[in-house]
């Protein structure tokens, strides 16, 4: 299933990457890196449409 931010709740890792990943772009003065991207994100392979919002998630949940 796909989750489009804004429309449906992201499940709970998913939710948490997002708010992680928000919050550690704002302390870093990188929030502008999220500008263009969107929080798509694909439940059945647990993983997010945006390339470069995948390369961080993936790093974060073997962190």
């Amino acid at each position: 299933m796909i989750i489009y931010d804004g429309e449906q709740v992201f499940p709970e890792r998913a939710s948490s990457f997002k708010a992680f990943l928000k919050k550690y772009l704002t302390e870093q003065d990188g929030e502008y890196l999220l500008e263009e991207k969107t929080f798509i994100y694909d439940s059945e392979n647990d993983e997010f449409l945006e390339h470069d919002i995948q390369e961080f998630y993936a790093l974060w949940l073997v962190a």
